[in-house]
């Protein structure tokens, strides 16, 4: 990466980024835009269809950016024919190459706008005073180079000069490096920070703010001009001022949560600062909850104001704890209000439900009270969020609610209905007891039903743990459709509830171990983590060795391929073996790499990559094993993780969170979701047409 830290250079380019992409000769530019409480990078109007350098040159491999002294960019190019790893090169194409090509080559090149002056500034002979003159200079290597050098010196006999150069308001970025040398040297004082701290540019305040958390003699002092910062004019400043609190004053302190309740009012439409205020929120999001809904009782579009309401709402709920005493009351008493938005408080019982630990308290008698009431004011569309939380909550359920819930029966298993408002009345079986939706759900999980119909069903029934579920799906397997057999298999794998059935249908026959068609993971989960009866009784039917050698079988596919593809019966291919997981030409699910224009990779490439998926695995495309510890298993890609949550991300596009306080276990494997041996179903022709697909 690089950064064009110098000013004077026409148009945008000063303070633009570069990211080098050797792989594909290119280095790519964003300008960094202020953008709330925090910036944005994004490409420039004059780069919309074009990067800031591309080369024909397919040795061109950019690796290195760096700002030299004499205000130009300096590009390292490694000149290689071959980057890639040889490892993740198919053996046919390695025996093309000359691997090493390009070993003794490399560039270095210059660039500055026509023009620009070629004269260096040279910091080695300079003395402190000299070095000092030259923080604010225009070009960020000088500035920095002349800070390191003054912070490596030691010498604390120019701390005058330095707080001269902080006087300076002129310059403020000779106020900035004046500002960390004085740190550096362990010489900044509390009067240095005071003086920033009042200045009109909120860089400065910024940096003044983080270095005032650096010591603890003057805490005191840091955190009232932390509050009051709160209420300054600019948001990235209210935005560190809450970070600021957030280290060093109390959670408790009343003052502070007045500060940033204030912030919140003010900048809710800001990520950065939500998530902010809410971290210095440890156990009072129900109050600005509460206070935030009272401000916001009009009918609204606007999507930051429900992504604001969904992040307090989820944080009031997981506040709700036995060891606390956060009410959901107040909340819940202004959502219910006459005029209040029926879908704004849709948005507040969703988040509320989400953020709820799986065994949250019984609901007060209070909040009983209000949910009650509730219901009889919202609209039908909105009950079953407010269902949902009635059942986490554990309070019984309601009259309407049975009533509706049986009326959902019934219109799901209407055949004369349209598949849409079939799936709608599925949507409320969920908030049923499963003895009187589950009939009705594993008849839909019939071949003969839509298959938009059988998988949502299957996505209730999974729901369960329960063995009789995975007993009744496997009475049925002769007539469950393909297309929902890879994920039920995965189930009947890694949910050890269900693994003694699936067994028992293999030992009696129902089932053969070749339909399961059982990847080595999968074949290892059930061989080594079932449980010690389980384990041998897999064992009759799965080894633990690995699939025959890949590169094997690559080296034959390779040498069977024809030479062209037809991409139109590619997609067809592609839509039934690859889509569940991959999206290519804006079709599939977006769960492994997106396989879009693919036209820069090789035949080879591509057919080594699909028969050998673990060959060449991006860690970011990895399964993660979640072990709960109730017993169950999660297998995934990991989207994201945080200190509440694990979120995987599995076939179909569906995504399982995991709260963190349930996981007993987290494995990251070296292997990809992707089996091995799907060649088993194809012919070389379909290979080829599913290539020629990809590289549409």
């Amino acid at each position: 990466m690089g950064h064009i830290g110098v000013r004077g250079w026409p148009g945008d380019l000063s303070g633009s980024v570069l990211v080098c992409d050797a792989v594909s000769h290119i280095v790519h530019r964003d300008v960094i835009l202020e953008q709330g409480s925090g910036f944005v990078a994004t490409r420039s109007p004059s780069e919309q269809q074009s990067e800031f350098i591309a080369s024909r040159d397919t040795a061109c491999r950019p690796v290195g950016l760096e700002l030299g002294p004499d205000s130009a960019l300096y590009l390292i190019d490694m000149q290689r024919d071959v980057i890639e790893h040889p490892d993740y090169i198919p053996e046919k194409v390695k025996e093309r190459m000359n691997l090493r090509a390009g070993e003794n080559r490399g560039r270095i090149y210059r660039i500055a706008p026509k023009g620009q002056s070629k004269q260096r500034v040279m910091l080695a002979g300079l003395s402190d005073t000299e070095r000092v003159s030259l923080l604010g200079h225009s070009n960020q290597w000088v500035r920095v180079t002349a800070q390191r050098l003054l912070v490596e010196s030691g010498r604390t006999q120019i701390a005058a000069q330095l707080r001269e150069r902080l006087r300076d308001q002129a310059n403020p970025l000779g106020q900035l490096h004046a500002l960390w040398t004085l740190q550096g040297l362990e010489l900044l004082t509390w009067e240095d920070l005071d003086k920033l701290l009042g200045s009109n540019e909120p860089g400065l305040v910024e940096n003044a703010l983080v270095a005032s958390e650096t010591k603890e003699l003057w805490r005191s002092e840091a955190v009232s001009r932390a509050r009051e910062l709160c209420a300054s004019s600019h948001p990235r400043v209210r935005f560190q001022a809450v970070l600021t609190l957030g280290v060093l004053s109390d959670a408790r302190d009343v003052d502070r949560l007045a500060a940033l309740r204030n912030v919140w009012m003010r900048d809710w439409q800001y990520p950065l600062s939500r998530v902010a205020v809410i971290i210095g929120l440890p156990d009072r999001a129900n109050t600005l909850l509460a206070d935030f809904l009272k401000a916001h009782r009009a009918p609204s579009t606007n999507s930051a104001l429900r992504d604001a309401m969904k992040d307090l709402g989820f944080s009031t709920g997981r506040q709700r704890t036995a060891e606390s005493d956060r009410s959901l009351a107040e909340v819940l008493r202004e959502a219910s209000k006459p005029g209040f938005p029926a879908e704004l408080a849709r948005t507040v019982l969703e988040s509320i439900h989400s953020g709820l630990s799986s065994q949250p308290p019984q609901a007060t008698a209070e909040e009983a009270s209000i949910l009650e009431a509730m219901e009889k004011s919202l609209s039908e569309t909105s009950r079953p969020a407010l269902w949902r939380l009635c059942n986490k909550l554990k309070l019984p359920t309601s009259s309407i609610q049975k009533a509706t819930i049986a009326e959902a029966i019934r219109r799901a298993a209407d055949r004369t209905l349209a598949t849409s408002l079939r799936v709608e009345a599925m949507d409320v079986l969920r908030l049923g007891d499963g003895v009187s939706t589950r009939p009705v759900l594993f008849g839909l999980m019939d071949s003969r039903e839509p298959a938009r119909l059988q998988s949502v069903a299957w996505e209730q029934l999974k729901s369960s743990s329960e063995e009789a579920v995975a007993q009744e799906i496997l009475a049925r397997w002769k007539g469950i459709s393909p297309s929902l057999r890879p994920s039920i298999v995965n189930s009947l794998v890694y949910r050890k509830s269900w693994n003694g059935s699936l067994l028992q249908s293999l030992e009696e026959g129902r089932l053969t171990a070749g339909e399961l068609n059982l990847d080595l993971e999968q074949r290892r989960q059930l061989l080594r983590h079932a449980g010690e009866t389980n384990k041998v009784r897999a064992s009759k039917f799965f080894g633990d060795e690995e699939y025959s050698n890949r590169k094997t079988v690559v080296s034959d596919w390779l040498a069977r391929l024809p030479s062209k593809g037809d991409g139109s019966k590619g997609r067809v291919v592609f839509e039934k073996l690859c889509a569940s997981c991959h999206q290519s030409n804006g079709k599939g699910h977006a769960v492994g790499p997106d396989l879009t224009r693919q036209s820069h990779r090789s035949v080879e490439d591509l057919a080594s990559n699909i028969l050998d998926p673990n060959m060449a695995l991006n860690p970011s495309f990895a399964a993660v094993t979640v072990e709960q510890k109730d017993g169950e298993t999660v297998v995934g890609i990991l989207e994201s993780e945080d200190s509440e949550q694990v979120v995987l991300k599995q076939a179909q596009g569906i995504k399982v969170n995991v709260s963190r306080a349930e996981i007993s276990g987290l494995t990251y494997t070296s292997r990809s979701l992707m089996p091995e041996g799907l060649e088993s179903g194809l012919s070389p022709q379909e290979l080829r047409d599913l290539i020629a697909y990809i590289q549409e």
